[in-house]
């Protein structure tokens, strides 16, 4: 890795796994065969505008093909970036906050930014959902099915472990147990990943302009 893991002050908190901690403030750092996963900075804000405006790796998340069938690129491209600066600040905080239901910027062991993963509040207490990106020109590498064990099979139990709680909107916490995904109907290699660790097909709803298959695992 480019980047030392073993943070100054930090523990050992998995098998590859390391959090330091400076009062109720988190920082983490998780290690795949491939990738670095560590709790988004300001200094990864460049990045995710790059990556969130990108409409080929954008296309099928949230309702970004619609948005770009009925938009100017330019416009588009902006309003993604904008976007995503503004959630970067919402997950820094978090993080400064010691809420570890926030984001995480993967980094190839090369040093290349790849991508974004996120666990974060689902629709009810004690729910945490996940959601990744992956930069296109690095898809089909397994670089997806490496952040999605990492956090749901390493990081999510560690929290439950600890007794973390989930809040909902209205502000009700229960002690994280159960892990969220909604999935676009063909979107077949994320579907695969998610039934792979474990997740299985328990609803569908109208989201983001279509229907999108509900994923759920208990912890």
């Amino acid at each position: 890795m480019t980047s030392g893991v073993l943070l100054e002050g930090s523990e050992q908190i998995f098998e590859n796994g390391w959090v330091k901690r400076e009062g109720k403030a988190l920082e983490v750092r998780m290690r795949t065969n491939d990738l670095e996963l560590r709790s988004v900075t300001e200094a990864d804000k460049s990045n995710y505008q790059a990556l969130y405006s990108d409409p080929k790796t954008m296309k099928m998340f949230t309702d970004n093909e619609e948005r770009l069938s009925k938009m100017d690129l330019g416009e588009w491209q902006q309003q993604q970036m904008t976007t995503v600066a503004k959630r970067i600040d919402v997950w820094i905080q978090r993080w400064k906050d010691g809420i570890p239901f926030s984001a995480f910027a993967i980094y190839h062991k090369n040093g290349d930014f790849i991508g974004h993963v996120v666990a974060g509040y689902g629709d009810h207490p004690g729910e945490s959902e996940i959601a990744y990106i992956i930069r296109n020109q690095d898809w089909n590498k397994r670089f997806g099915s490496q952040t999605v064990e990492a956090v749901i099979q390493k990081w999510m139990p560690y929290l439950q472990q600890n007794g973390y709680e989930v809040a909902d909107d209205d502000g009700i916490s229960k002690r994280l147990s159960v892990i969220v995904a909604t999935v676009r109907s063909d979107n077949d290699f994320s579907k695969r990943i998610l039934v792979k660790n474990g997740f299985a097909i328990t609803d569908e709803k109208e989201a983001w302009g279509g229907k999108r298959l509900v994923y759920k695992k208990d912890l």
